[in-house]
Order: structure tokens, then C-alpha cells, then sequence
């Protein structure tokens, strides 16, 4: 029987569990199956999502891809024609003193996971409110933070010759603009991404996480590519606004940013700013 939603957790980060957990229980009123991947086997953790999620498909899958491999082997180990929508989350570093620039707005690096998982899942009300959106609208086609759908090209100069080279791997021809979540975390018709399992792509596919630079990983270049898959089949996507709570703790993280500030260049030299004065620079 055809169920409505497919959702694909990968746990990294163990220590974020208890809010996934919380996040994935406003998942409500749909019928779906629950996959969640992780890159070391830990009988604590298994026991406590079991615990919530009884029917949870726990995999531990090779540290390949970041968060999009384990991703594509899900995709690859269920028969995608049996679900409307999948649901795409994951665990974020939290740690890093850093951020972007996405459409002119500078975000900490802090503040991306609340602002994508909280526009899909937040609540129970914005989840609902997901779903109807794409059964109200044929041509939705994916779903994700407002602040972090972008067409940008600043993030991915470097590696757009190997963005247009995956497309071509696809079956579709170049686009004329790229939009995307940046993040990686979306709602989308599961039908959009059967292109990736005709063409082959796998786990395998994918680098060993940390062994290559993070802008020219193959995960870094499905990121766009998940996007382009949206425009490329005739869809678009929405940009869900996040509840007042994600936007007032971006903002405090804004803010932050603005009183301190730190960041290694590239020759490994640390810049501290306060109030953006540099005032350190070894």
C-alpha cells in the first residue's frame, strides 16, 4: 500500500538525537516509514529511538557522502514509487564560529539547523501545513526554509562545471539558473529523484567524509542538483517561512556574530573581531 511519506534521518552527531526525536514526533495524521542511518553501530542510541519509533529501519551505512550518500542509499534500498513525499533531515556541526551569506543575509553557521528542520517539521501545525501545500499545488515540487532557498551562484562558482556534468549524468540539459536549499534538508516528490537510482548513483558514489575539501565533494555537488531536479521536471520550490522562534534565534546568532567573531584563512592564520575591528590576528 502506497503511504504518503518517506523520512530519512542521518545521526552523526548522537549527541542530537532528543531534538530529532522531539522534531520527528510532529510528524502526524500521514503514514510513513522512518529510516535512520548512522556510521557506527551504538546499541544505547538504537534502543532510545526504538523506544519512541517502534517500526524506525535503523541501517549503519559507510561514512561516505556526508549526509547525502547515506541519503541515496536509502532511496536505493526502498522502492521510491511507493511514497508520495520524502523528507530529507540530518545533524549539523553546531560548533563552528562561522557562517554565509545566503541571498545577501549573513547566517550563522549556528543557526542553519534550526532554521531548515524548524520550517519542516517545527510543529505539528507547520508540518500539516507542508503536506496540504503540495497536495493543494501540482507544480510544488520541494520544500524548504525560506531563508535558506537560494539561487546564489557565489557558493558554487568553483564546482559548477561538475554540477552541470552530474545534471548531464541525469538525462537533462543544463539550466539556466540554479536554485537550491542550501542545507540539504527538504520535503520533495519523491518522483522528482528517480533520475539519480536510473543513472546508478549509489553510497559508493561518494568520497569517504573529511578525505576530500568540502566545496568539490560529490554531496556538496547533489546539493544543488537535488534543486535543479525540481526546476529541470517542470516544478518549483517553495520557501516555507520559519516560525517566529527560528527567526528570533537567528537573529540573537546575528547579533553574536556582529559583538565577536572568529575565523582561520586559508594560510591557517586566526582573525578575532569584536564589533567586526579586528583585534587579533596570529
Amino acid at each position: 500500500m502506497k503511504k504518503t511519506l518517506l523520512v530519512h534521518l542521518h545521526l552523526y552527531y548522537i549527541d542530537q538525537l532528543d531534538y530529532f526525536i522531539e522534531k520527528l514526533s510532529n510528524i502526524q495524521s500521514v503514514s510513513y516509514d522512518l529510516y535512520i542511518t548512522m556510521v557506527e553501530k551504538n546499541d544505547a542510541v538504537e534502543q532510545k529511538i526504538l523506544s519512541r519509533f517502534p517500526n524506525a529501519n535503523i541501517l549503519i551505512v559507510p561514512n561516505k557522502g556526508y549526509d547525502v550518500g547515506p541519503f541515496i542509499h536509502v532511496l536505493n534500498n526502498v522502492d521510491i514509487d511507493s511514497y508520495d513525499y520524502v523528507l530529507k533531515i540530518h545533524t549539523k556541526n553546531t560548533i563552528l564560529n562561522n557562517g554565509d551569506k545566503i541571498n545577501g543575509v549573513w547566517i550563522s553557521r549556528k543557526c542553519w539547523m534550526p532554521l531548515l528542520v524548524e520550517a519542516l517539521i517545527g510543529t505539528p501545525k507547520i508540518f500539516a501545513d507542508n503536506i496540504k501545500k503540495f497536495e493543494n499545488n501540482e507544480k510544488i515540487g520541494m520544500i524548504g526554509s525560506k531563508h535558506l532557498v537560494t539561487s546564489s551562484t557565489d557558493s558554487y562558482t568553483n564546482i559548477l562545471d561538475k554540477v552541470n556534468d552530474t545534471i548531464k549524468s541525469l538525462g537533462f540539459s543544463i539550466p539556466k539558473k540554479l536554485t537550491f536549499v542550501a542545507g540539504t534538508m527538504f520535503m520533495m516528490r519523491t518522483k522528482l529523484l528517480k533520475p539519480i537510482i536510473d543513472a546508478g548513483y549509489t553510497i559508493d558514489s561518494f568520497e569517504a567524509t573529511g578525505k576530500t575539501s568540502q566545496g568539490n565533494a560529490l554531496a556538496h555537488i547533489f546539493e544543488r542538483v537535488f534543486g535543479a531536479l525540481v526546476t529541470l521536471q517542470n516544478e518549483k520550490i517553495f520557501p516555507q517561512k520559519n516560525d517566529i522562534f527560528s527567526v528570533l534565534f537567528m537573529n540573537a546568532c546575528r547579533c553574536y556574530h556582529f559583538l565577536y567573531s572568529k575565523k582561520t584563512t586559508k594560510n591557517n592564520h586566526t582573525i578575532i573581531k569584536i564589533c567586526k575591528i579586528p583585534v587579533y590576528r596570529g
